[in-house]
């Protein structure tokens, strides 16, 4: 069972609080939302990998890995903007909030040491996250070895089922320049370690600006938290999620023809 703690504040009660407060309190949980669960599903998409051979399991599992290493990676880049320009250290540093310590503003040293250099997040957000630049897919498409094959899986029953592994790969091999890597495997662990890491920085540091507000502005600490238990699932590194399912409840199958 998990253990987590509740607070439910009253909307007459956010409104209290000054504009620029309630902003970053609202930003920051879709925020905190977005990076808890992309990197959890980045851990389990890594899992699938390692226990899928090869053949279609491996095949789909590594185009899933790849599709949530783009989109992690988008929302880190897009939660530094945030804090760049939202919540602003110059105005952090005005908090007499005992959780903003020395820790806190090491931890946005780092993030600022690693966004204000050349990084893989950056260049990962700006070319493949949210982005689909044809010219950028070609150029990729050169750099992928002879003999490479655009490897395509149709699902008969569920159009869910169909992979375009080939795009995945073109994108991977292009991923491979965004760095000194010599192989794209090389490449993908370097961008997994990098987003994973520079995620769960973000989110301390988030997680710490929402505490300083609920405790400087609200007067709520942990002291007024419901203590609540919850049902918990295995152990993150154990989870595997199936790319191959049945179709959705209550619709029809979809069968594409060529």
């Amino acid at each position: 069972m998990a253990k987590l703690y509740r607070f439910e504040i009253e909307k007459a009660v956010l409104e209290s609080l000054p504009e620029r407060e309630l902003s970053i309190l609202l930003g920051s949980g879709k925020i905190l939302n977005e990076l808890n669960i992309g990197t959890k599903y980045l851990t389990f998409c890594i899992n699938a990998v390692h226990a899928s051979e090869d053949g279609p399991d491996r095949t789909a599992a590594f185009t899933t890995l790849s599709f949530f290493l783009r989109t992690l990676a988008g929302h880190v880049f897009e939660a530094y903007e945030y804090f760049r320009k939202v919540v602003r250290v110059d105005q952090l540093q005005k908090s007499r909030s005992k959780l903003l310590d020395d820790g806190f503003y090491a931890d946005i040293k780092t993030l600022r040491k690693y966004f204000g250099r050349t990084n893989v997040v950056s260049q990962m957000r700006k070319r493949f996250s949210f982005h689909t630049d044809a010219a950028l897919m070609n150029r990729c498409l050169l750099s992928l070895p002879p003999g490479f094959t655009y490897e395509v899986l149709l699902g008969q029953e569920h159009q869910g089922n169909n992979v375009f592994y080939g795009s995945e790969m073109t994108m991977i091999h292009g991923i491979q320049h965004l760095g000194p890597h010599t192989e794209w495997d090389e490449a993908i662990d370097a961008v997994f370690k990098d987003t994973t890491e520079i995620a769960t920085l973000m989110a301390k540091v988030f997680q710490r600006i929402i505490g300083s507000i609920m405790s400087e502005h609200l007067g709520l600490t942990m002291d007024d938290a419901e203590s609540l238990m919850s049902s918990e699932g295995p152990a993150i590194d154990t989870v595997v999620i199936p790319f191959f399912c049945k179709p959705p409840i209550g619709r029809p199958n979809v069968i594409d023809a060529l």
